[in-house]
């Protein structure tokens, strides 16, 4: 059976991106590792997540609805995770796509949150209970 190993995105400034995604990564248990040119954050059992800076400067940010990038959802144990890693991203810069709530069309037990970085990039933290 074949599984995901890692994910590529593609932004515009890699420092920036840094300050964004560390605070969020590290509090779902990801660890980062620098290399030149690009930085990535692993955990056991999950996809390993990789930021490469854009080969042409001022390209984004992504829209989301348009061909490519959707989002990422990251499950978590419950929804006062979900809250407090949605609080996380806030103060780390992203922005509210949707704030933390249930979606019963998923199902009843569904409780999710939305934000997006300066990027386009959108994560999901999600618990779904039952």
């Amino acid at each position: 059976m074949a599984r995901l190993d890692h994910l590529g995105i593609t932004i515009d400034d890699l420092a920036h991106s840094i300050t964004q995604f560390d605070p969020v990564l590290t509090a779902l248990g990801f660890t980062r590792q620098d290399a030149v040119g690009s930085v990535s954050w692993y955990a056991d059992g999950q996809a390993e997540i990789i930021l490469f800076p854009a080969r042409e400067p001022n390209t984004g940010p992504h829209w989301h609805g348009r061909v490519g990038w959707q989002h990422l959802a990251f499950v978590v144990e419950s929804r006062a995770e979900v809250d407090r890693v949605h609080a996380i991203a806030l103060e780390a810069g992203w922005s509210t796509v949707r704030d933390p709530k249930e979606y019963p069309r998923f199902s009843r037990q569904y409780y999710a949150a939305f934000v997006e970085d300066d990027n386009g990039i959108r994560l999901e933290f999600m618990h779904q209970s039952g």
